[in-house]
């Protein structure tokens, strides 16, 4: 299975400017994705493991863990919005069947 980036490559290559940039922006998302989930899980492994060798835990551990969370929440809606987009865009260049 090729990897979205490699597809992207594709699609800037072969298809028109709109669509190339929409694919683009899919790729810089699913990456804002991967580190706010790379982020959220490293804190909270380590507020768990800290916890579990009988460390303090900070007073607020909601006030270390939400902020990442809602990064983490936010970053997947961008993602969601620009895949629509980039769908719709390849669609209409597809002329909605498939075809072109």
């Amino acid at each position: 299975m090729e990897s979205i980036a490699g597809r992207s490559v594709d699609v800037s290559l072969k298809g028109p400017p709109p669509v190339a940039e929409a694919a683009e922006k899919v790729i810089g998302d699913s990456r804002a994705v991967l580190r706010a989930y790379q982020n959220a899980f490293i804190a909270m492994s380590a507020a768990v493991d800290a916890g579990g060798r009988g460390e303090p835990m900070p007073a607020r551990l909601s006030d270390i863990i939400n902020p990442l969370i809602r990064d983490l929440q936010g970053s997947l809606h961008s993602a969601d919005e620009s895949l629509n987009e980039f769908l719709a865009l390849a669609r209409i260049a597809l002329d909605d069947d498939g075809t072109r």
